[in-house]
């Protein structure tokens, strides 16, 4: 399993080739979709990271941290992390197996060139994990609103299995 600031490095380095613009909110949602298809595709999930429910979709808070700056122009920076020794930000890398590479490609190749609102009312459907969090959370608590993995799983697979 990797962070999600991993991966989101490289969708957006996938953008940048591929002429691509993205988002903070179309990060979060290819993000979404690159974790959620990966238990169809690998039987397990990508991300180490929580995900959760907030008004505009699945949202993980470290991408949050890392590109809300940006707000809804393009992101033209990547995921920085603290060097402790030099005491300076510096780029979070990536290295994926070529499988892992293949699928976060065939991913963005599939939700890229969605228009980010219209990524958001794709998370919104009916049953979807997003939908299942904030519908629960109205019954029970849920603290940080995380949508479980369990749910995540689910949907991604059933759908795959209705295709």
């Amino acid at each position: 399993m990797y962070d999600a600031r991993q991966v989101a490095n490289c969708i957006l380095d996938i953008g940048d080739k591929s002429g691509v613009a993205i988002t903070h909110l179309a990060l979060q949602k290819i993000v979404y979709f690159c974790h959620g298809t990966a238990y169809v595709r690998f039987g397990g999930p990508l991300l180490l990271n929580k995900i959760e429910a907030w008004k505009n979709g699945p949202v993980i808070r470290e991408l949050y941290f890392s590109f809300s700056s940006f707000g809804d122009r393009a992101i033209s920076g990547r995921a920085e992390i603290m060097n402790f020794h030099s005491r300076r930000p510096e780029k979070i890398e990536y290295s994926f197996s070529a499988d892992v590479l293949d699928h976060l490609r065939e991913t963005f190749k599939t939700y890229g060139p969605i228009a980010p609102w219209r990524l958001v009312a794709m998370t919104h459907k009916e049953g979807s994990p997003w939908k299942q969090a904030i519908d629960r959370a109205q019954k029970m608590a849920n603290t940080g609103m995380r949508i479980e993995e369990s749910l995540i799983r689910d949907f991604f697979c059933q759908a795959a299995d209705q295709n």
